[in-house]
């Protein structure tokens, strides 16, 4: 399995800090669910699709937080593809951060 988080730079961030790293892990897991369901709600796109992004990033998804900006710029037609590209990619990030939390 590709890393898709950085956790090196996730840990820097936290300052090695398990316990925050526990929480800010499970609060980027609420909200990035709360945020991939919402952006099926019509008018919601771009606010979710930012929303997300700024999630991501602070956990060290870049991958997906590139994949995020470029959702926001697609014309509606396109939007059930990225959707799915963006769904694919939590999901597998979703794994690396049970892996990790099961390993703390």
């Amino acid at each position: 399995m590709t890393e898709k988080i950085d956790f090196e730079a996730f840990r820097a961030n936290t300052g090695g800090d398990l316990q925050m790293e526990t929480t800010l892990l499970h609060l980027f897991l609420e909200c990035a669910e709360e945020a991939l369901a919402n952006l099926q709600q019509p008018g919601q796109w771009q606010q979710q699709l930012h929303l997300l992004k700024g999630i991501v990033l602070n956990v060290g998804a870049y991958e997906l937080a590139q994949a995020t900006e470029v959702a926001q710029h697609v014309p509606p037609a396109e939007r059930p593809a990225q959707l799915q590209t963006i769904q694919q990619q939590y999901l597998h990030i979703k794994q690396q951060i049970e892996l990790y939390l099961q390993k703390m």
